[in-house]
């Protein structure tokens, strides 16, 4: 069997009297846990080229300036007039060390910066009221200050947009376009198919399918832990497996899957650097998603179409879609 158990929040004079807790307990759980058939072995070390963005700036800034810019963003959004407007601005930034060890060798530490602005607007017109969030995301400061003009106004646009929104009239074929927003919450059933875990527990439609066609010619997935500028880029996933970048669907041909070290033992395949721990549990989960296309605007491309739907806010309720049936 196995457990894991965390502590955090701990006074360091307190360090080492904790930790040896943790560790009896954390053995004294495992001794009684259930087994896992399928596990092996923890991940063995991999060599392979690393970068870090840890950027001066981020961990030099102080809160009365990061409350400058979420004063900025507001300045833009109170000049509005038309209707009554709610809104919450949330700007969160730091750097997080990490340290990953275990008893096959592998012993690897990381720092990463980044920076967020999140944005949610509620606007009300008589008995219509509708809400939109957009965000603002980087490792550098820079990346972020260079986008904050103009963001209070644009997202309060989007929001002001949805009051246009209309309901769809019966089925319907054709052409969609999504915006960025939207295309998170669409594309994560396509995703969870990609994981090797819902391969292993047979909940996974590509299962058997490697090489096949799954989807458009169009489309090309990559999942890129090299990207220097993505959020979730580093180092090493949660245990200590280099990321890389990986094409797992090329010109909607099956390339790959997405693996931990347990998932990876279990199909006799490579690690992907793709580990991902939240709280005790850790799983197989997605990088920084990249789909390869061209460059436009999204006036340009709604001006080539004749008829179409366009879906530029969140795709409410996608969340609870079944990512093998469909059903939405």
């Amino acid at each position: 069997g196995g457990s894991v158990v965390s502590v955090s929040g701990f006074d360091e004079g307190l360090l080492g009297f904790l930790i040896d807790q943790l560790i009896r307990t954390a053995i004294k759980t495992a001794r009684v846990s259930p087994k896992y058939p399928l596990f092996k072995s923890f991940a063995f070390p991999k060599q392979q080229y690393v970068f870090t963005i840890v950027d001066e700036d981020i961990i030099c800034l102080e809160p009365a300036d990061a409350a400058e810019i979420a004063k900025q963003i507001s300045a833009e959004i109170k000049k509005n007039g038309k209707v009554k407007v709610n809104y919450t601005i949330d700007v969160s930034y730091g750097v997080l060390k990490s340290v990953i060890m275990n008893t096959n060798g592998i012993d690897v530490e990381d720092s990463s910066s980044g920076m967020n602005v999140e944005v949610t607007i509620s606007v009300k017109r008589g008995f219509e009221e509708t809400e939109f969030t957009d965000c603002i995301m980087g490792r550098r400061l820079r990346d972020v200050a260079n986008r904050v003009e103009g963001f209070g106004r644009a997202t309060l646009s989007k929001a002001m947009e949805m009051l246009e929104a209309k309901p769809l009239r019966g089925s319907f074929t054709g052409c969609l376009i999504v915006d960025g927003v939207a295309l998170q919450d669409l594309l994560w059933p396509l995703i969870y198919h990609l994981d090797s875990l819902s391969v292993l527990q047979g909940r996974s439609a590509f299962g058997n399918r490697l090489g096949d066609r799954v989807a458009s010619k169009k489309l090309t997935i990559i999942d890129d832990g090299q990207n220097p500028l993505g959020m979730l880029s580093s180092k090493y996933d949660d245990e200590g497996i280099p990321k890389r970048k990986k094409t797992l669907i090329d010109a909607g041909v099956l390339k790959m899957f997405i693996n931990d070290s347990y998932t990876a033992h279990a199909m006799d395949a490579d690690y992907t650097g793709n580990a991902n721990r939240i709280g005790s549990d850790v799983s197989p989960s997605m990088l920084d998603i990249v789909i390869p296309g061209e460059k436009g605007s999204l006036v340009d491309v709604v001006e080539e179409i004749d008829s179409g739907v366009l879906v530029n806010g969140p795709a409410m309720g996608s969340h609870i879609s079944d990512p093998y049936t469909g059903e939405f």
